[in-house]
């Protein structure tokens, strides 16, 4: 779908900007960003020293304050898709099956003496069909955790400097204990749908 498209390219635009503003910003932290800009005499005495010094602070901030707001939008982005992938998984693959599961089992119920090869095929249909319903849910878990990570992210983000979006509207920072939490939980879903599954025997 085009939303998905455009959603994703968005994402990877935005990700792709946050990367290159966080290793910027790190490179700016030790003076590798300061060669173009001041020439050698500047740090050959005291004051120029400093400001040499503060404005590598003043790129540091202005940089880190970047990442963070194309992480916050990215996140937001993210969320977006998350939904539509987790609501149309619900809405339409998981009703869709469940319907056929039900109707399977109508049709064996009123055919219950019904021993024919047809009565065999549809109890094996059932049982795939069945399967196949619980690798759908378990999917749908998957998309339920990416959906809450888009969430946590979003909270996190919206109390990183460069964003503040707590201190803006709300007139406090959100509280530290909380924003920790937030990004346990975040960081949790993304290891459970990462870690590899046991192999069945």
């Amino acid at each position: 779908p085009t939303w998905k498209v455009v959603g994703t390219t968005l994402k990877l635009i935005g990700l792709g900007a946050f990367f290159a503003g966080d290793n910027l910003s790190y490179l700016s932290s030790f003076g590798f960003l300061d060669a173009p800009f001041y020439p050698p005499q500047y740090t050959q005495t005291k004051d120029g020293e400093k400001m040499v010094l503060q404005q590598r602070n003043n790129q540091k901030m202005k940089l880190t304050h970047f990442t963070m707001r194309t992480y916050f939008m990215t996140s937001i982005v993210g969320f977006f898709l998350n939904w539509n992938s987790f609501w149309n998984n619900w809405n339409d693959t998981l009703k869709e099956k469940l319907d056929q599961i039900q109707s399977l089992e109508r049709q064996l119920k009123e055919e219950r003496n019904d021993k024919s090869e047809k009565k065999k095929k549809q109890v094996l249909e059932l049982e795939k069909q069945k399967k196949l319903w619980e690798d759908i849910k378990g999917k749908q878990f998957v998309l339920l955790l990416a959906l809450l990570k888009s969430c946590l992210d979003i909270i996190i983000f919206s109390n990183n400097p460069g964003v503040d979006l707590h201190a803006k509207y709300r007139g406090k920072k959100l509280n530290e204990g909380f924003h920790s939490i937030c990004g346990i939980l975040s960081a949790s879903t993304v290891i459970y749908n990462n870690f590899p599954n046991a192999e069945t025997k």
